[in-house]
């Protein structure tokens, strides 16, 4: 066999080659779609045509997966320069040095852009929860279960789950307090199935839900970082009433201050990700489980960080079936019957209140770089720092309320926007 054939050297200069061609390939791609997609969002704003904001909407995942590549080759190319062309490198670092480093110092306009998509985020949360009250909050009673959820858990840290089942349990007894009106008799909403079918419906999916996750469990222990996160995400597919919003703040509550998996800001910046791509509820999770079993799990590192991700995945995404194929037979006479329907009125009334306390949590570690929880007996006050607010942030926000409720520019061109706002403040 020739020596040159297993050469390390060699081996590590083709890899050098491989990523310095993606690096090449890849930002000049992404360079050229970011014009492209704001011209696309740009048309839509103007014309209002759908066609444009599909199209927009299909070249920004592009965008994304080649962004995130050339950033990822990007980062290990200067040390490859210094490990595989040493003499090179040392006779050259007066000029590759400055322009490497100016390639460095770009990634900070890339933060600077992404404080915009966090100003933006907030506005956007607020959009949502604003929506959600003028379609929820209807009754007195409803404007009262909203104050009581917020309450709950932005003073008092009462857990999601339970805010949910008391706010489900006042609904239900509103709604039996009510007049009775007339339902379809048993008969008319009879399911299509047996019941002896729809309970092997359950047990299957049951076992293809939790069967995995026990096997993690029982490898790794009970108290290792990957079965925290199986617990912790099936629980979060129990009761995810009320949408994204609603079971963000949930797990930001959970992930941030219960386990510790994350700092404020980094589920901040899991946030903001999130919103600028499709699917944010679960690209936060897969965000969260990665974090939190890369930094526990132990070595390798890498490995454990994509175990995470898997088991988040899984635990998120599997009980859906067996919502579905369980209760797809009897979907028409839970929704005929008031009580239930009062029930549910009832969650979402507070589930207005539960986007609240995400809203100004949000805001909060956003404006300010200072935010601090104090326990008075089972009252948290949440102090924030005036000397720490952010200014910028502040007039960001300001900006994407603008475009995104007074404009109706759109969720994805307010954020596009406002991030282009927050990378020209940085020139300044």
């Amino acid at each position: 066999m020739n020596e040159m054939d297993l050469d390390p050297l060699l081996l590590s200069r083709l890899q050098f080659v491989w990523v310095i061609a993606w690096h090449i390939l890849l930002p000049a791609l992404t360079v050229g779609l970011a014009s492209y997609i704001a011209v696309l969002e740009g048309v839509h704003f103007v014309t209002g045509r759908d066609v444009y904001l599909r199209a927009s909407t299909f070249w920004i995942k592009i965008f994304s997966v080649s962004f995130g590549m050339g950033v990822v080759s990007g980062i290990v190319m200067p040390f490859q320069f210094g490990t595989n062309w040493s003499r090179f490198s040392d006779v050259t670092a007066n000029i590759i040095s400055p322009l490497l480093a100016y390639e460095g110092l770009t990634a900070f306009f890339l933060e600077a852009a992404f404080l915009g998509v966090k100003a933006a985020v907030l506005v956007i949360v607020i959009e949502a929860l604003l929506k959600l009250a003028r379609r929820a909050l209807l009754r007195p009673h409803a404007w009262a279960i909203a104050a009581a959820a917020f309450a709950a858990i932005f003073f008092f840290a009462v857990p999601f789950p339970l805010i949910i089942a008391a706010a489900a349990a006042l609904g239900f007894l509103v709604a039996q307090a009510q007049p009775a009106a007339k339902e379809s008799t048993a008969a008319e909403l009879a399911p299509s199935v047996p019941l002896i079918r729809s309970l092997g419906t359950i047990c299957l999916w049951l076992a293809i839900w939790i069967a995995p996750l026990l096997m993690t469990a029982l490898l790794f222990g009970r108290h290792h970082v990957t079965t925290d996160i199986a617990l912790f995400f099936s629980k979060l597919a129990v009761v995810t009433f009320g949408g994204a919003y609603a079971v963000l703040a949930y797990m930001a509550q959970q992930a941030v201050e219960t386990y510790g998996w994350l700092k404020p800001g980094e589920m901040l910046d899991g946030l903001g990700l999130a919103e600028t791509t499709p699917g944010p509820l679960i690209l936060v999770t897969e965000f969260v489980g990665f974090i939190a079993a890369y930094r526990q799990g132990g070595e390798p590192k890498i490995a454990f960080g994509l175990l995470g991700a898997a088991i988040t995945l899984w635990a998120t995404f599997a009980p859906c079936f067996l919502w579905i194929f369980a209760g797809a037979p009897y979907i028409e006479r839970l929704s005929a019957s008031p009580k239930l329907a009062g029930a549910l009125g009832g969650v979402t009334a507070a589930v207005v209140g539960v986007i609240l306390n995400l809203s100004l949590w949000f805001g909060l570690n956003v404006l300010f770089g200072r935010v601090e929880a104090e326990w008075h007996g089972p009252l948290r006050i949440w102090n924030a720092d005036i000397a720490s607010l952010n200014v910028e942030a502040l007039l960001l926000a300001l900006f994407a309320a603008a475009l995104l409720l007074w404009l109706r520019a759109g969720i994805a061109g307010t954020l596009a926007l406002t991030a282009g706002a927050a990378l020209a403040w940085s020139f300044v």
